[in-house]
C-alpha cells in the first residue's frame, strides 16, 4: 500500500478515537451483548483499537470488559479467559473501580464454566471487595449469587443459603434476579433434606415467571421441580415439566442450560427404568456441550445405565471416559493455580523494576510528542500533495465512468427489450388460455404463476448486474416450461448442475436465454416430437463452463460457421449480438477472456445431431 495511504488512515484513525464518547459506545455494545447480537463482535474490536489509540485506559479496560462478556454468553470460554485477563492486568487509578469488580465477575463465571470452582472463588470473593469498597449493592448482589452458585457445587448448601438470603436483601424486587434466586435456595433446601421447602421455592418461580416468555429462569425451575417429582416417584407429573423445560431450553438455543434439561430428562427415564430413552439424552450432552460439569455428569450416569442393563464392558468403557475426563479438569485446575503463585511471585519481583522503567517512559514520553509532531505535520504535507494529484486524476476518471456507465445503461436496455419476444408471451398466454377453456384449472394455475414469476424477473432482475446462479436457473426453468407448453410437448429439457455450485455461484441475469430460445426456435424446427434441449454448467478452473445443447438438424455448413470469442456470426439475433456486448463488458471488468463457441455436435461427437454451444464466463463467487 502507497505510504501516503497509510499516513492518511492513521491520522484519521486517530482524530476519530480522540472524538468517541467511549462510555456511551462501551455501554450501548453491552447492551446488544446481553440482548445476544452477535453481529456486533466486530465493533466491539474496532472499540478497543480505537480506545488504544487514544489511550483512553478506562475505556480500553470496558471495550476488553464487553469482549469477555461476548466471549462468555457466547460459550467461547477461552476467548473470554482471555480478553477479560488482559483487562484485569491493565492498571486503574481507582481500586474501586466498578468495571474492575465486573470483570472480576465474568473472571470467576469463565472459570466456573470451565468446570475450575475454587479459582472461580477466588475470583468472586475479589469483585465482592472492590463492590465493598465503591459501596454499590446492586454488584454485591450479583456476586453473592454466583459465590452461592459455587458453594452449592463444593456442597456447602448452608453456606451457599446464607449467602443467598444476604442477595435478596439488595435486589430481592426485582423479578427476573429475585427468580434466579429463589430457584438456586430451593435447589439449596433440596441438598439439606427440606424437600417441601426446595418444592415451595421451584413452584413460586415457576408461577412469577410465567409472564415471562421462554425465561430461563422457568427452564431451570422446571428441570428442579420435575427432578423432585422424579426422585419421590411422581414420574407422570415430572416428565411433562422436564419435557416443557427441554423445550425452552432449544428455543432459547443456551448450550448449558440445553445440557441440563437433556440430563434432568435423562435421569426420570433412568429413574423410570426407560434406560434407552435415558442412554439417548445422556449421547445427546456428550455430544453437543463442551461445558465440563455436564459433561462430566452425563458420562457418569450413562455409565450406570449401561451397567444396570448388564452391559458390564460398554459401562466401563464409558466410566474410563469419565474418570480421564475428570481427572483431566482437575490437573487443569492445579496447573492454573500454580500459574496464579507463579504470576504472583513475578509481579512482587518485577515491581521495582517497574518503578524504573515508569521513569525512563516519562522521559521519553515528551520525546514521542515532539517526534509525534513532526511525524503528523510531514504526513499532513504528504497528505496535500496526495490530494492534489488525486483531484487531476479524479476529473479524467469520472469522465470515463460516466461514458462507461451510460454505455452500460444502453447496453441493458436494450438487452431488456430483446430478452422476450412480445410473441412467446402471446403464445404462451394462448395456450394457457386452451388448458381454462378444456377445464383444466390447476394446469392453467400453474402455468400463469410461472408466467407472472417469469415476466416479473425478467424486469426485476435486469437491473442487477449479477444474481445468484440458482435463481438464474429457476427462471430459466420457468422459461423452458412455458415453451414446452406452447410446443406441444414437441421436445422435452434437462438441466445439469452441481447443487454447491448453484448456491456459490453468480452469473449476469438472462445471459444464457438468447442461447435456449435460439435452439428452440432453429434446432427444432421441423420437429414434431423428441426434441431434447440440454443446460449443463460446471466449474472449470476459475472459469464457469456453459454448454447449450439440442438434437436438432444442427447448422447450414454454408450459412453458419462455427465461432469463437463473442465474433464473426452472420445472421445472428439481435439478443445474441447484446450478449456479446455483454461479454465483452465481463471480460474487461473481470480481467478474463469471456467466449462462446458454436459449433456442429457431429464435428465433436460421432453420431450426433444438432448445435453444441459453449460459453465460458469468469467464475464469480457470492
Amino acid at each position: 500500500m502507497d505510504l501516503r495511504w497509510i499516513l492518511a488512515w492513521l491520522i484519521g484513525t486517530c482524530l476519530q478515537a480522540q472524538s468517541l464518547d467511549f462510555d456511551s459506545l462501551n455501554q450501548a455494545q453491552f447492551g446488544r451483548i446481553r440482548s445476544g447480537d452477535s453481529s456486533v463482535i466486530s465493533e466491539l474490536h474496532q472499540t478497543r483499537s480505537l480506545a488504544f489509540l487514544a489511550e483512553e485506559q478506562s475505556a480500553y479496560v470496558g471495550a476488553l470488559k464487553n469482549l469477555g462478556s461476548y466471549y462468555l454468553i457466547f460459550e467461547d470460554l477461552d476467548s473470554a479467559d482471555h480478553f477479560l485477563r488482559v483487562g484485569l492486568a491493565e492498571p486503574l487509578e481507582d481500586t474501586a473501580c466498578p468495571a474492575r469488580a465486573s470483570m472480576l465477575m465474568y473472571y470467576g463465571l469463565a472459570a466456573q464454566r470451565s468446570g475450575l470452582l475454587e479459582r472461580a472463588y477466588l475470583r468472586y470473593q475479589r469483585a465482592l471487595v472492590i463492590a465493598e469498597l465503591a459501596q454499590d449493592s446492586l454488584r454485591m448482589a450479583s456476586v453473592l449469587l454466583n459465590l452461592a452458585n459455587v458453594d452449592f457445587y463444593l456442597d456447602r448448601y448452608e453456606k451457599a443459603i446464607e449467602l443467598l438470603q444476604e442477595a435478596m436483601e439488595y435486589r430481592g424486587h426485582q423479578l427476573g434476579w429475585s427468580l434466579i434466586a429463589l430457584n438456586n435456595l430451593g435447589a439449596n433446601y433440596l441438598y439439606t433434606g427440606d424437600t417441601a421447602a426446595a418444592e415451595s421455592s421451584f413452584q413460586e418461580v415457576i408461577e412469577r415467571s410465567r409472564s415471562v416468555p421462554d425465561s430461563m429462569a422457568l427452564s431451570q425451575a422446571l428441570i428442579d421441580l420435575g427432578g423432585v417429582h422424579s426422585m419421590s416417584g411422581r414420574f407422570e407429573s415430572a416428565l411433562p415439566m422436564l419435557e416443557e423445560a427441554l423445550e425452552i431450553a432449544e428455543r432459547l438455543s443456551q448450550g448449558r442450560r440445553l445440557a441440563e434439561a437433556r440430563n434432568a430428562l435423562a435421569t426420570h427415564f433412568k429413574q423410570e427404568g426407560k434406560y434407552e430413552l435415558a442412554l439417548a439424552q445422556y449421547q445427546e450432552v456428550i455430544q453437543s456441550t463442551r461445558e465440563s460439569e455436564p459433561m462430566v455428569y452425563a458420562l457418569l450416569n450413562m455409565s450406570q445405565c449401561l451397567e444396570e442393563q448388564g452391559r458390564s464392558k460398554e459401562a466401563l468403557n464409558v466410566h474410563k471416559r469419565w474418570s480421564g475426563f475428570r481427572d483431566s479438569v482437575n490437573s487443569y485446575d492445579r496447573a492454573i493455580k500454580m500459574s496464579d503463585l507463579e504470576q504472583q511471585l513475578e509481579k512482587t519481583k518485577n515491581a521495582k523494576k517497574n518503578e524504573l522503567e515508569a521513569r525512563n517512559r516519562e522521559l521519553l514520553l515528551s520525546r514521542r510528542i515532539s517526534w509525534l509532531t513532526i511525524g503528523l505535520l510531514l504526513a499532513l504535507f504528504l497528505f496535500s500533495l496526495f490530494l492534489l494529484r488525486r483531484k487531476l486524476h479524479r476529473a479524467a476518471a469520472r469522465r470515463n465512468e460516466l461514458i462507461e456507465m451510460q454505455e452500460r445503461e444502453k447496453l441493458e436496455l436494450q438487452l431488456l427489450r430483446s430478452q422476450m419476444n412480445p410473441h412467446f408471451f402471446f403464445n404462451a398466454l394462448y395456450s394457457i388460455q386452451n388448458f381454462i377453456l378444456g377445464n383444466q384449472p390447476l394446469e392453467s394455475s400453474r402455468f400463469l404463476s410461472k408466467l407472472a414469476r417469469l415476466m416479473r424477473a425478467t424486469l426485476e432482475w435486469n437491473e442487477k448486474e449479477l444474481i445468484s446462479l440458482d435463481n438464474e436457473l429457476k427462471i430459466l426453468n420457468d422459461y423452458l416450461e412455458l415453451e414446452v407448453l406452447r410446443f406441444d410437448d414437441k421436445f422435452r429439457f434437462e438441466i445439469e448442475c452441481d447443487d454447491q455450485l448453484r448456491e456459490s455461484a453468480s452469473i449476469p441475469p438472462m445471459i444464457i436465454q438468447p442461447f435456449l430460445e435460439n435452439a428452440i426456435k432453429h434446432g427444432f424446427r421441423g420437429m414434431e416430437k423428441d426434441g431434447l434441449l440440454e443446460l449443463k454448467i460446471k466449474e472449470d478452473g476459475e472459469a464457469l463452463k456453459i454448454e447449450v445443447l439440442d438434437n436438432g438438424a444442427g447448422l447450414d455448413a454454408k450459412a453458419d460457421q462455427p465461432t469463437e470469442n463473442f465474433g464473426g456470426v452472420e445472421k445472428t439475433s439481435v439478443a445474441q449480438g447484446l450478449t456479446d456486448k455483454r461479454l465483452a463488458f465481463l471480460s474487461k471488468k473481470y480481467d478474463f477472456h469471456c467466449s462462446r463457441t458454436l459449433k456442429n455436435r457431429s464435428d465433436v461427437e460421432e453420431g450426433a445431431t444438432g448445435v453444441r454451444v459453449e460459453l465460458i464466463l469468469p467464475l464469480i463467487e457470492d
